[in-house]
């Protein structure tokens, strides 16, 4: 992803993952974004084709950061993708990132976003795992190509999370390149063990 610029900026101390608090970290600094995913969708509809590099590039510096930071996002989705100039994908809102370390965590998020494999009450107690991100992202190359939202049918009103899977979202004919579509299809596999991975989708 282009970066216009970068300060070293400290955790605080008091941040929930240990692992994180008190270290420093980078903080590449971008350019003011009008737009979320989420407003350019609902007004103009599909990105197109004209968003895979972009969505590439998001997807290796993910990758990156699963494999050489150890760190997942959790709360990929369309809120948290900003447009940028020349139609530049940036992703925000790093607030509930996790460090990889095998042990179990607190989901938290919007009940859309959650994989299949989370179907129980909110804030349920999981290992995440770098697929996680991966299906998040498979969602938001769904949208991109469709402009569909990718939801179940019943979003959850309860304490119950409805599942939101691919055989739900009623416009992948609308991706006309079956390459696209076979990796939009994949990479959103219900099944973790099956999904593609980042690496695998780029």
């Amino acid at each position: 992803m282009p970066v216009y610029a970068s300060i070293r900026a400290r955790v605080p101390d008091h941040w929930p993952d240990p692992d994180l608090a008190g270290q420093p970290i980078d903080c590449d600094l971008m350019p003011w974004c009008e737009e979320t995913l989420r407003t350019h969708l609902a007004r103009s509809g599909a990105v197109g084709v004209a968003g895979i590099d972009h969505w590439i590039l998001m997807a290796q510096t993910m990758a990156r950061l699963h494999d050489n930071k150890g760190l997942i996002h959790r709360d990929i989705d369309e809120g948290n993708i900003l447009l940028g100039p020349g139609g530049c994908l940036w992703l925000a809102d790093l607030g509930i990132v996790s460090v990889v370390r095998g042990e179990r965590t607190l989901i938290r998020g919007k009940d859309f976003n959650y994989p299949p494999e989370v179907r129980r009450a909110q804030d349920v107690d999981i290992e995440v795992h770098p697929s996680y991100d991966a299906w998040q992202l498979g969602r938001v190359l769904y949208m991109l190509l469709t402009g569909d939202p990718a939801r179940s049918p019943s979003v959850n009103t309860g304490s119950e999370i409805e599942t939101n899977t691919r055989e739900q979202w009623n416009r992948w004919k609308d991706i006309r390149n079956p390459e696209h579509r076979d990796v939009a299809w994949r990479v959103v596999d219900p099944d973790p063990q099956s999904r593609l991975s980042l690496v695998e989708a780029i």
